[in-house]
């Protein structure tokens, strides 16, 4: 086997810092928020697939109305900064 020097050699996450959004409350009762001040794309998905809801969020308006969705279980996927996160969000 061919010898490599190891000794330089560095394995991390520092590079890869995510930031994390959190979705509240959970189950929704209407509307839900978001936490984080960045702009975000939010999409929200049937576990079929379908497309339910979809926009923009940015500083100063953080919650999603979530009315005219039926109850059940759902997708959110959000995307921010180059970065995309899916949350499982309950609507009652």
């Amino acid at each position: 086997f061919p010898s490599h020097d190891m000794s330089s050699c560095s394995l991390g996450t520092s590079g890869f810092e995510k930031a994390s959004l959190t979705l509240a409350p959970n189950p929704a009762h209407g509307s839900f928020t978001l936490s984080g001040t960045q702009l975000l794309t939010y999409r929200i998905y049937t576990l079929t697939g379908g497309k339910v809801l979809e926009g923009t969020l940015d500083s100063t308006m953080r919650t999603v109305d979530v009315q005219s969705v039926s109850p059940g279980v759902y997708l959110v996927v959000l995307e921010f900064e180059g970065q995309k996160q899916t949350h499982k969000l309950v609507v009652n």
